[in-house]
């Protein structure tokens, strides 16, 4: 018997990139838009053994492009996925961007104490400048509690819903960004990298080291010099945070699941992104073999485009 596709479009492939960090997804968002398969804000469907829900408090460039930089909007894009971003932080700016719509976190089923919720959420930034923002995951707290006098102070306040939800209970027949991360099927936590930093990120780390952010995502920054260089260690440190490798037989039959949900739910991705997270999350012993079957399974169900930007586009991060 013939399997059935998931049918998305009957005229155009759907634009699938792939890299080694994930938060060049957000580049990838902008990319898919100006190519017109993003014409407004859509659901996300986040698959990842981490939420990545962190977000920039500073940003040295502005979210919002310039009419100065219009010509050369896919640079400008770029510059913030690779300079601005990391791992953790990239998919708020997206929602500040008009690219997400809602938040859909779909963490894996080995992730025992991690349970379905649903919260109404903000994020802004002062004034409206895209530069120093702010986020608040429950809208009843913090700064969103008088929305008049928010919005004179907050004009780009944007509401969406974050769900943090297994597979089985997302929404059926929704068009969506499908973003996967390699380590929903394979994870290891417990890594570190450098990364070299300029020398006002480096005198200025205390007041880096303060922010909230730091503290909710379980990341450790250790700020070192090395001869004229400065380099900061940043590592995981959630306790809580198993590390997972199966075996190769176990992957199949998890890709298998992923599939057939993927089928049930009819999920009509609009662009996919994938990142293989090789600054350690997804273990190197298993990352190839998890790309190549991810990739045969959505090939059985969509009429995907593979672009591999994973060179081009490659952040420098040594262990």
């Amino acid at each position: 018997m013939k399997k059935s596709k998931v049918i998305t479009h009957p005229s155009r492939k759907i634009p699938t990139y792939i890299a080694d960090e994930h938060n060049l997804a957000f580049y990838f968002w902008h990319k898919a838009k100006a190519d017109g398969y993003l014409e407004e804000a859509i659901d996300l469907f986040h698959v990842d053994a981490h939420p990545d829900m962190m977000f920039p408090q500073t940003l040295k460039n502005s979210l919002y492009c310039s009419k100065k930089h219009k010509n050369d909007y896919l640079k400008y894009y770029r510059n913030i996925a690779k300079n601005c971003l990391h791992i953790g932080n990239f998919i708020l700016p997206a929602v500040l961007n008009d690219i997400i719509k809602n938040v859909y976190y779909i963490y894996p089923d080995w992730k025992l104490d991690f349970k379905f919720k649903r919260s109404q959420a903000a994020i802004c930034s002062m004034f409206g400048e895209g530069k120093q923002l702010r986020c608040s995951l429950n809208t009843k707290e913090d700064y969103f509690d008088n929305i008049k006098k928010a919005l004179k102070v907050f004009p780009d306040l944007k509401h969406f819903n974050y769900y943090h939800t297994p597979l089985e209970k997302i929404p059926k027949n929704r068009k969506s960004i499908l973003d996967i991360d390699l380590d929903f099927f394979a994870c290891k936590d417990y890594f570190y990298y450098d990364l070299e930093v300029n020398k006002s990120q480096f005198s200025k780390r205390e007041k880096l080291l303060k922010d909230p952010t730091i503290i909710v995502g379980s990341i450790k920054f250790k700020f070192r010099k090395k001869g004229s260089k400065y380099f900061v260690r940043v590592s995981h440190e959630r306790a809580k945070t198993p590390t997972h490798i199966p075996t190769k037989k176990e992957i199949k039959d998890k890709i298998n699941k992923f599939k057939k949900h993927l089928t049930i739910k009819r999920v009509r991705p609009a662009v996919i992104t994938i990142s293989r997270s090789k600054s350690g999350y997804c273990p190197k012993e298993r990352c190839k073999f998890i790309e190549n079957e991810l990739l045969e399974a959505l090939r059985q169900l969509y009429d995907i485009s593979l672009i591999d930007q994973g060179k081009a586009l490659k952040i420098k991060a040594s262990k």
